[in-house]
């Protein structure tokens, strides 16, 4: 989250012309034969965002244009890097993104098809509950990482986040979230939470959870790149991590209840 949130602060977006920027639109589809997962935000005829597959949780950035006709070209990139690593072109039509995806070693390319994602999941009932680790080689800081998320007829009626860093140096920095520090509110896509007395005009800090899914994955996102200071660190007073933590974004496997991270 905090990688696409300073691209679409750059560009200031309205999103397909009409909805802002934090309105982003995911999509979900496959690129040949292998599941795909994702969000865009569109700007005029400029378009940012980030795809993954789900089987590696990696977050690959996505930079590019379309045109009136819905004509596009993407091209992808490592985040960590920014080396580019393939490209996308094809055409927008009734929500379904399609064309050719040619990766930048020159293998054969392959068909995509890549469905904007609208699901409200107003029939979701289940118990995710997942954890994790992983290390930051680049940055030096080892991360544990927890989730539970649990739904009744699409009603979020348990939600805990937790996350710790240590750095090399011993420095730790820790996040947490809970339910009853939040409230639901209407969203287009997905489910969205917000912190209990924040509103989207004050001058504070700011925390909203995003809920997206697919048949196998639910990705949930503390943040809303649409706002200023909405990175979910505090609000209202209350402080939901360390002064010098951030949120990471996390992304749960619906089958076998296991979670990593999705950045």
């Amino acid at each position: 989250m905090v990688r696409l949130l300073s691209a679409c602060a750059a560009l200031a977006a309205v999103l397909f012309a009409t909805q802002a920027c934090g309105q982003t639109i995911f999509f979900d589809g496959t690129i040949g034969k292998a599941p795909v997962f994702g969000a865009l935000s569109r700007d005029g005829d400029n378009i940012i965002g980030w795809y993954l597959y789900p089987k590696y949780g990696k977050q690959i950035e996505l930079q590019g244009k379309i045109d009136k006709a819905g004509a596009f070209h993407l091209d992808e990139s490592s985040f960590d890097t920014a080396k580019k690593s393939g490209d996308f072109d094809g055409r927008l039509a009734s929500g379904v993104w399609r064309g050719t995806w040619k990766n930048a070693s020159g293998a054969a390319p392959l068909a995509f098809s890549l469905a904007e994602n609208h699901d409200t999941l107003a029939k979701l009932t289940g118990d995710f509950r997942c954890a994790e680790k992983h290390s930051d080689k680049k940055y030096g800081y080892d991360y544990t990482r927890s989730a539970r998320v649990t739904f009744a007829n699409g009603a979020v009626t348990r939600l805990d986040l937790a996350q710790e860093s240590k750095g090399q140096d011993g420095d730790t920095q820790q996040c947490s979230i809970a339910l009853g520090d939040l409230k639901r509110v209407p969203g287009r896509d997905g489910i969205v939470l917000r912190a209990k007395g924040d509103e989207p005009d004050q001058d504070m800090q700011h925390c909203t959870i995003r809920i997206a899914g697919t048949a196998n994955v639910l990705y949930v996102s503390p943040g809303d790149i649409a706002e200023n200071n909405n990175d979910c660190k505090g609000a209202n007073d209350v402080m939901f991590c360390s002064p010098r933590a951030n949120w990471g974004d996390f992304l749960i496997d619906r089958n076998s209840e296991k979670c990593g991270p999705a950045n």
